[in-house]
């Protein structure tokens, strides 16, 4: 999988939880890991786009945005998906 891709579905599953160790069960993944890929993703765009502490984490006005970009990057992958598999569905035309 893209980077881009995996970190920004860590990105949308931390804004969701709102709690680093929750995210990480959930994903399988370490704590570590998951604040470095949002760390990498926040050096990529130049900004902070969550204030993580020990309990929580808030987005940042920029993150709600780029939240609302990961989810419609989500929804229109997950709609092609589904035309594709309609596509496939159909019997062959000759």
């Amino acid at each position: 999988m893209d980077s881009h891709i995996r970190d920004m579905a860590v990105f949308v599953a931390l804004a969701e939880s709102g709690n680093l160790k929750r995210t990480a069960n959930t994903l399988g993944m370490h704590t570590s890991t998951v604040a470095a890929a949002i760390h990498i993703m926040e050096a990529r765009l130049g900004t902070t786009l969550l204030n993580i502490g020990e309990e929580s984490c808030t987005l940042t006005p920029v993150g709600r945005q780029y939240l609302a970009i990961c989810r419609d990057f989500g929804q229109r992958a997950a709609f092609r998906y589904q035309e594709l598999l309609q596509d496939l569905a159909k019997p062959p035309q000759d």
